[in-house]
């Protein structure tokens, strides 16, 4: 059977939703000029700041990953689903009470550690950035859950503008004071700042004013209500947020404890330059279609078929450029850099290919809160993070290189990464047998 046909059909299918491609545009849009502004800055910041410097940032940014979706609970995740506003305010509030709440008791056990001495053990050379993790926790935790709202008002252009804010306020003061005297400490309170600014710009302050004029009240027993009511979020997609996580900060944080701060500061700007592009176009069309599959399946409608044809789409669109770039990776490292970072570019051949199979996951990875697979995703993200475990230590105990390492881990995440693809996409499609498969429903597709 020739699946070329098929192929083709899919992908028209999935094109000729305008309002989708509108969206994607809008939010891939501000992704591309914030990847612009920030490719402009590295070759500058490159060599103002040594990779040990980025390193460090990688670490600290690495501690904030892996502890989000602890700070948060997950609940964000559920705001776009009630058909009620109230209902998906009160999510809000309680997503925002959990990131301050946990974010209060990081504090707390940080300014212990330092009592005691005890944060040495997070292996960050400046004890004062220890204490900008709360802070920065918090401001997260709220960035997420508004991050949720706006896409839940469709607000894409504000969540686009919103990426900008946060390249801006990050990479002109990190310029700025890299001339007089760059280190580490610079990079990491300037990313602080620039969330801070992300978070302030999400604010959907019309909106607030509007609850604030009418009749509105939230008591603590909604509060509880509500919590209860999505419960399977902090029990099932919490953790599976937080493997994920931990598994994607492994290299970074494994690199800077087996072979060094300078291997991790490779190893976070070949993330960044390849990551960034690719993470930001799958966060804009998981941004676009989580709310379609909401939709549609509120309205009784399978989203197997949308998930297989912007699987689709997105391979036949990516795959291209990967193949085209990847073998000069090394070179243009060096070029664009310096001669010290050409082993960044080394690295940028095997996450190129790992961070590509990731973007190829978003339809499926959007659709579990829809299908109700968090169990089915906790599962797989445990025996993803052993893996990719096994993968950077066993190659650092047997005295293997941290390329070796950073190869064998972006493998394994390819091989994790199908797997995950298959199980869900399967999970979609059990669903969906006994439901309408023709497509998304008219008024999920339109613009509101």
């Amino acid at each position: 059977m020739n699946p070329f046909p098929k192929f083709a059909q899919a992908t028209r299918t999935a094109l000729s939703d305008r309002s989708l491609i509108r969206d994607i545009a809008t939010l891939g849009g501000g992704a591309i000029a914030a990847q612009v502004i920030n490719f402009g800055f590295y070759p500058l910041l490159t060599r103002q700041y040594t990779p040990g410097d980025f390193g460090d940032l990688g670490i600290f940014m690495s501690f904030i990953a892996v502890l989000t979706p602890v700070a948060g609970l997950a609940y964000y995740w559920a705001i776009i689903l009630p058909t009620s506003e109230r209902r998906a305010l009160r999510i809000l509030i309680v997503s925002c009470i959990s990131g301050i709440g946990l974010s209060g008791v990081l504090a707390i056990a940080i300014a212990v550690l330092s009592r005691v001495g005890g944060l040495a053990a997070l292996q960050l050379r400046h004890e004062g950035v220890a204490h900008l993790l709360a802070p920065c926790l918090a401001f997260m935790a709220i960035m997420l859950a508004l991050q949720q709202w706006q896409t839940r008002d469709r607000q894409f252009v504000r969540l686009s503008l919103s990426g900008l804010v946060q390249t801006l306020t990050a990479n002109v003061p990190r310029a700025i004071l890299g001339f007089q005297g760059p280190n580490s400490l610079t990079l990491v309170v300037t990313y602080v700042v620039s969330i801070v600014a992300q978070t302030a710009f999400l604010i959907p302050w019309g909106r607030m004013a509007a609850f604030a004029r009418r009749p509105f009240s939230i008591s603590v027993k909604q509060l509880w209500v509500t919590a209860w009511e999505y419960r399977r979020y902090p029990l099932f997609r919490a953790p599976q947020d937080w493997l994920s996580a931990t598994s994607q900060s492994l290299p970074v944080l494994l690199l800077g404890f087996f072979y060094g701060p300078t291997e991790a500061g490779l190893y976070v700007l070949s993330r960044s330059i390849i990551g960034a592009p690719l993470d930001l176009v799958g966060n804009a069309v998981g941004g676009a279609i989580y709310p379609r599959y909401a939709e549609a399946s509120n309205g009784g409608v399978s989203i197997a078929p949308p998930i297989r044809q912007h699987i689709l789409v997105l391979l036949i669109f990516g795959i291209t450029p990967l193949v085209a770039i990847t073998p000069f990776l090394p070179w243009g490292f060096s070029v664009l850099f310096g001669n010290e970072w050409l082993e960044a570019g080394q690295y940028g051949m095997f996450l190129g290919a790992w961070l590509f199979s990731n973007l190829l996951t978003v339809p499926c990875i959007r659709a579990v809160p829809v299908l109700a697979a968090e169990r089915l995703q906790l599962g797989l993200g445990v025996m993803t993070m052993i893996g990719r475990a096994a993968a950077l230590g066993g190659t650092a105990a047997i005295g293997g290189s941290a390329l070796t390492a950073v190869a064998l881990y972006c493998v394994f995440g390819i091989l994790a990464n199908l797997v995950v693809t298959w199980a869900i996409y399967d999970r979609a499609r059990v669903q969906g047998n006994s439901l309408p498969t023709a497509g998304l429903p008219r008024s999920s597709v339109s613009s509101n």
